[in-house]
C-alpha cells in the first residue's frame, strides 16, 4: 500500500507574503518621507493593527486598506483566522520564561500586546468586540475623559508590557474617543555573542562625508554571507529570529540599494545566502524613531479613513461613524555584543461622531566592514514575518 504524504498547510502563509510585500513598501515610503535620516519601522504589528480595523471599514476604506498591506486575494474572515495564527506564532520564549533573582524576565523574548481604549461603554459595536476577542485578543481598557489621566494610564499599559518606560509616547493632546495601541517587545541574544573585550572603535563615514567613531564588535569564522551586484549582506542569528546586514559597496550608496529593494529581490536574495568563512565588523549603536505614521500610509494612498467619518462607521454604534486621526509610532532598537534589543509602542486613534554534484572549492573569505549607511532587517524565523527594519545612517 503506498504511503501517503501529508501536506503540511501553513495557517498564515498568505497573510506572511502580504505582510513582507507591505512592509518594503512601508520602508520606501519612510524613506521618502524622511531622507538622510535613520528610519526604523514594526511593519508587522502595524499590519496586524489594520487587520482588526479592516472588520469595520466601508467600501473605500477596506479597498484602500486591501491595496496597502496586500490582503486583496482574502477575505475578512480569511485575514482573521491567518492573523490570529500569525500572532500566536509570533510570541515566544527562550530559554522558556527564564527570570533573573529579581524576578524580571531575561533570555530571548518576542511579546506582542494590544489594547482598545474606550472613553464610552458600549462605543464599538458587539460584532467588532467579538472579531477582536476570537481573533486578535487586543484587552479592552476603559480610557478616562481626562487627557492627562487617560496618557498616563496608556503609557503605564505600555511600559508594563515591556518592563520599560515610554515617557512622551501617548500624551494628552493625542487623546482621542478611541485609541488602538500596541507594543512589542522584542529581546534576541545572538546564538554566537560578539566579545565585548574585541569591541574597538572605528569610523563611520555620515552621508555629509564626515566621519563619526562608533564602537565596532568584530567577529572571525563562518557566517552566512550573500555578495549581491553592488552590496554584501550577512545574517546573524539569534535563537527564534535573525538580523540580516546589507552593506552597500563603496562606490554604490544606500539610495542605490533602497532602489533594489523589491519583494522579488528580495525573496531571491533569502534563498542565495551561504555559509561563508570571512570577518565582520558591525557597529554597536542605539537608534530611536518617533513620529506619526500617518502622511506614510496617506502616501501610501490610504487616506480615506483618516478623512471621512463613514469609513469605520460600522466599528462604533454612535450612527455619525468614526474615523482615525493618527497613527503614532515609536521604535527603540539597541544592538550590543550580546544581541538586540527592540521596543515599539503604536496607536491608531480615533474620533467618534468627530543536494547535487560535487561541491566546488570554497569561496575566499569575506571581509565586511559596515562602517558606513546600511539596511537591516529582524525576521522571525519560522514565520519569515519581517518583525522590525530600518536604515542606519548615523549610529
Amino acid at each position: 500500500m503506498p504511503q501517503v504524504i501529508a501536506q503540511v498547510t501553513v495557517p498564515y502563509a498568505a497573510l506572511v507574503d502580504a505582510d513582507k510585500r507591505f512592509a518594503l513598501k512601508l520602508f520606501h515610503q519612510m524613506v521618502t518621507n524622511a531622507p538622510a535620516q535613520n528610519i526604523l519601522s514594526a511593519p508587522t504589528a502595524l499590519f496586524l493593527d489594520f487587520a482588526l480595523l479592516q472588520n469595520g471599514a466601508d467600501t473605500t476604506a477596506s479597498k484602500q486598506m486591501s491595496d496597502v498591506f496586500g490582503w486583496q486575494a482574502l477575505s475578512p474572515a480569511q485575514i482573521n483566522k491567518q492573523s490570529a495564527a500569525l500572532r500566536q506564532a509570533l510570541v515566544y520564549s527562550w530559554p522558556p520564561t527564564p527570570k533573573n533573582r529579581a524576578g524580571q524576565q531575561t533570555g530571548e523574548q518576542l511579546i506582542m500586546a494590544g489594547s482598545l481604549w474606550i472613553k464610552s461603554p458600549g462605543a464599538f459595536r458587539h460584532e467588532f468586540i467579538e472579531i477582536n476577542k476570537m481573533s486578535f485578543k487586543f484587552t479592552l481598557a476603559a480610557m478616562p475623559a481626562n487627557n492627562s489621566l487617560a496618557a498616563r494610564k496608556i503609557n503605564e499599559w505600555a511600559a508594563r508590557q515591556t518592563g520599560t518606560g515610554f515617557d512622551g509616547f501617548f500624551n494628552p493632546a493625542s487623546s482621542r474617543d478611541f485609541v488602538l495601541a500596541d507594543t512589542t517587545w522584542f529581546k534576541g541574544s545572538w546564538v554566537q555573542p560578539f566579545l565585548a573585550s574585541d569591541t574597538h572603535p572605528g569610523d563611520f563615514a555620515l552621508l555629509s562625508g564626515a566621519k563619526k567613531s562608533v564602537p565596532m564588535m568584530p567577529k572571525s569564522g563562518k557566517q552566512r554571507y550573500l555578495k549581491g551586484p553592488k552590496f554584501q549582506a550577512v545574517g546573524l542569528d539569534y535563537w527564534n529570529a535573525e538580523m540580516y546586514v546589507f552593506l552597500p559597496d563603496e562606490d554604490s550608496s544606500l539610495a542605490d540599494f533602497e532602489q533594489s529593494l523589491t519583494p522579488d529581490n528580495w525573496a531571491a536574495w533569502m534563498q542565495e545566502f551561504d555559509s561563508r568563512a570571512g570577518y565582520l565588523e558591525l557597529p554597536r549603536f542605539h537608534s530611536e524613531y518617533r513620529g506619526d505614521t500617518k502622511l506614510v500610509l496617506q502616501g501610501l494612498g490610504m487616506d480615506h479613513p483618516f478623512e471621512s467619518f463613514h469609513s469605520l462607521a460600522s466599528v462604533v454604534a454612535n450612527p455619525a461613524g468614526a474615523k482615525l486621526t493618527r497613527v503614532l509610532s515609536i521604535v527603540l532598537l539597541s544592538v550590543d555584543e550580546k544581541g538586540t534589543e527592540v521596543i515599539t509602542a503604536a496607536s491608531a486613534s480615533g474620533v467618534v461622531g468627530g543536494v547535487g554534484p560535487a561541491q566546488p572549492p570554497p569561496p575566499p573569505p569575506f571581509r565586511m566592514i559596515v562602517n558606513r549607511p546600511f539596511f537591516f532587517a529582524i525576521c522571525d524565523r519560522k514565520t519569515k514575518a519581517m518583525l522590525y527594519m530600518g536604515a542606519i545612517v548615523e549610529p
